[in-house]
């Protein structure tokens, strides 16, 4: 399976991942102290409500996903004692890692050109859909049908400039065009769903990873994806750091190891 063979995750698979995780995270919990941070050490910018990809476990203590276990997996082949993780969200990620929270974001982090301007960024790990969630009952049926709509995306994602730059290309929209789409950014992924509940917004947009959370029986996803979104590790820009860190994920790519933790969290 490929980086792009893992669209499949998501809250329907997440329950009994989780109760298959419990016993092992439980057990190195009591060995493991949260946010010890001593020693040769890398701390990692994750998120946090991400099944399959980066969840944290409150009663544990712990954080567990396919993102984690690269995290691990990259840390040990640089010669780190191990990682410490630092929970970010969309929206404060990029100024934790340029403040030195996170030596490093392993978070969902989309590769676009302007961010390569900012930081420094692995080849993809893996990649997803841009996807559009519409609540059933507004009869919202295809990228068309958001034409002279409000459609919420999160602040700090490339969602929004996404489904913009697909909806121009597609000739449904120009950039003088007064009917067009007025995207609103919200801090949350919650609050873009209580937003679309609440008819707030007409549409949400978001990674596939992230909105299989949030599709209900009164929310869709729409049949037509945005695009194709590469999920790189970012790290500061000419930090020591991002040539070791790149190195040890293309030799991951390359031995079949980040399939197989595809495959695992699948």
């Amino acid at each position: 399976m490929g980086i792009r063979g893992m669209q499949g995750i998501g809250r329907a698979g997440f329950p009994g991942k989780l109760v298959s995780c419990i016993a092992v995270i439980a057990v190195t919990a009591v060995l493991t102290a949260c946010g010890n941070s001593s020693g040769n050490r890398l701390k990692v910018g994750v998120r946090s409500k991400i099944p399959d990809f980066s969840y944290y476990y409150p009663e544990s203590g712990q954080y567990y996903g396919m993102e984690i276990d690269l995290a691990k997996q990259l840390a040990a082949d640089m010669g780190y004692d191990g990682v410490d993780f630092v929970s970010v969200s969309a929206e404060d990620r990029e100024r934790k890692l340029s403040d030195g929270e996170a030596d490093c974001l392993i978070a969902c982090y989309t590769i676009t050109d302007e961010r390569k301007q900012k930081f420094d960024l692995t080849p993809a790990y893996y990649t997803d859909h841009g996807v559009v969630l519409t609540e059933k009952s507004s009869l919202i049926t295809d990228l068309k049908g958001l034409v002279g709509g409000t459609v919420g995306a999160v602040s700090g994602t490339s969602s929004g400039s996404e489904l913009t730059a697909k909806m121009t290309a597609d000739g449904l929209i120009t950039a003088a065009d007064p009917k067009g789409i007025k995207i609103v950014d919200y801090p949350s992924y919650d609050a873009l769903a209580v937003a679309l509940e609440s008819g707030e917004v007409d549409a949400a947009c978001m990674d596939g990873c992230i909105a299989f959370t949030y599709e209900t029986e009164n929310v869709q996803r729409l049949k037509e994806t945005v695009s194709d979104v590469d999920y790189g590790i970012a790290t500061p820009k000419g930090s020591p750091l991002s040539a070791k860190i790149a190195g040890a994920l293309e030799k991951r790519l390359e031995d079949g190891t980040m399939d197989a933790l595809i495959s695992k969290w699948n």
